[in-house]
């Protein structure tokens, strides 16, 4: 699997070395284990990295386990945070993905403004004025154009 799979996501190659993981090791086996990277990669999957806890019934009947193993896994050993709206979601996820997201926001932003000086359309010094917004309204404005036109 590539790494520019839009599924991927960082984590650490040792995460059953940290605390919370080796209790639940400890506690739960392999079984809490595989539920909690189900959970994460789940998390991976959504919009906004978080989920709703009235729709873990769907999760246990997809990966074939129980509600009270996945809620046990959830709020015993500090691996997730749960929302007052009730949403659940991994503090260590989040970061991670911001980080990510971060940099492909960056490379889209630099990809764009690399199109519009190679295509005449602002120069190099007026691109390194602008801001990313601004790139991104040039953007959009030239695309609408040339739909416009089509």
């Amino acid at each position: 699997m590539e790494k520019d799979f839009e599924g991927y996501f960082p984590h650490d190659a040792n995460a059953s070395d940290d605390i919370k993981c080796q209790m639940l090791l400890e506690e739960m086996g392999t079984d809490g284990y595989g539920i909690y990277w189900l959970l994460i990669e789940l998390l991976r999957r959504q919009p906004t990295y978080s989920y709703p806890l009235k729709l873990l019934p769907i999760f246990v009947r997809k990966v074939n386990t129980t509600l009270p193993k996945v809620e046990v896994v959830i709020k015993n050993y500090g691996l997730f945070k749960i929302t007052e709206e009730k949403f659940f979601y991994s503090d260590s996820l989040v970061r991670r993905m911001a980080k990510k997201d971060s940099n492909k926001y960056r490379n889209k932003i630099s990809g764009i403004k690399g199109n519009l000086i190679r295509y005449g359309k602002i120069t190099k010094e007026q691109a390194n004025t602008l801001s990313p917004q601004e790139i991104e309204e040039i953007n959009k404005n030239l695309n609408n154009k040339r739909i416009g036109n089509q």
